[in-house]
């Protein structure tokens, strides 16, 4: 009993030290059950980025998006890290890896987009992850036959990102992929995704991680402004077959790139070289020494710009369903469709 007693200090430690490990031990657990939840879109809460996509797995990826977003936008600290440089070792860097683990699923539709050893769950065997199956969501039940269909015909995944995206907007959207199906065969897209808040912009074509984005935002209240956005980022995706197919369609966008960058707006004898940000010029004044005027002033900001306006322009006309489409966007559209930039596109659409 005096040995207990001569003791009890060191005892009352080791049992403060023993609670402690127990606390510790379920921290842990607690952090180890939250890498493994489904994690739910914040909505109009957040912009969305494919960084913040990576970060919605494990708390490993939320560290390694932090870094990967960190290297992507500044390039000096390449030298410095490189961790998540390449995480699958396959030469290409995680910045521009459409499956950056390497486990054979799109980052886009990659629960743990940083760890191979999850693999991927399909408990119905239709080649769409759980991860953005419709069938896993009572919200779009309903809409799960078309996205196996769609999966079957084009190989393409149909994803749904945000729950703000209402009945109504998602059965529109449908019908802008069933309309522009001929662009879509044609591409090599592997995810598509309605996605959640982005007020900067309404479409978005990644050519890295082969996808195009629709982001939720006011605009997309016009169901003709979201199909005229995701018609025009499609071209952006077929632009490499469109330009191997029909050279003459390149070689008739009066816009060049210099091989120090710069861009070079050429018609006839007019030459206009861009030293600075392009968007800080007047676009309409550029147009106005222009024989044949672009269909929209945006068309001058790039030349895949200019080949995704004309080329959305012409798809519409030619297949006549310009009663579903954003017109107003074409200010300059009675002197694009007698223009022979529109006739090659003509012919392009003829092959298809």
């Amino acid at each position: 009993m005096v040995d207990l007693l001569n003791h009890g200090p060191q005892i009352g430690q080791l049992m403060v030290a023993f609670i402690k490990i127990i606390f510790f031990l379920s921290i842990l657990s607690f952090l180890g059950s939250c890498g493994n939840t489904k994690h739910s879109y914040p909505g109009d809460t957040s912009k969305f980025s494919k960084f913040h996509h990576l970060s919605l797995g494990s708390e490993e990826s939320t560290i390694a998006s932090r870094q990967l977003e960190s290297l992507n936008n500044h390039p000096s600290l390449l030298e410095n890290s490189s961790k998540y440089l390449d995480l699958d070792l396959d030469n290409v860097s995680d910045a521009y890896d459409d499956d950056i683990d390497g486990d054979g699923v799109s980052n886009l539709i990659d629960q743990y987009p940083f760890d191979a050893s999850q693999g991927m769950s399909d408990h119905d065997f239709d080649g769409i992850p759980d991860f953005v199956d419709f069938d896993n969501n009572e919200l779009y039940i309903k809409f799960s036959n078309f996205q196996a269909d769609f999966f079957s015909q084009h190989k393409i995944v149909l994803g749904i990102l945000d729950n703000h995206w209402e009945e109504e907007k998602i059965l529109e959207f449908i019908l802008t992929l069933k309309l522009s199906e001929k662009l879509i065969n044609e591409t090599e897209l592997q995810v598509i995704l309605l996605a959640p808040f982005n007020n900067s912009r309404n479409a978005e074509f990644d050519e890295n991680w082969n996808s195009i984005l629709v982001y939720f935002n006011e605009n997309h209240q016009d169901s003709k402004l979201t199909r005229t956005s995701f018609t025009h980022e499609a071209f952006h995706a077929l632009a490499a077959r469109i330009y191997d197919l029909h050279p003459q369609i390149e070689e008739l966008i009066p816009l060049k790139y210099q091989n120090d960058g710069d861009l070079l707006y050429q018609q006839g004898e007019f030459f206009f070289k861009d030293h600075a940000m392009n968007f800080l010029f007047d676009y309409k004044d550029i147009a106005s020494t222009f024989k044949e005027l672009p269909p929209t002033y945006y068309a001058l900001s790039s030349p895949d710009e200019y080949m995704a306006e004309v080329g959305t322009l012409s798809y519409i006309e030619h297949y006549k369903i310009t009663e579903l489409y954003n017109m107003k966007r074409f200010i300059n559209k009675k002197i694009h469709l007698e223009s022979k930039l529109h006739q090659e596109f003509i012919d392009y659409f003829k092959s298809l």
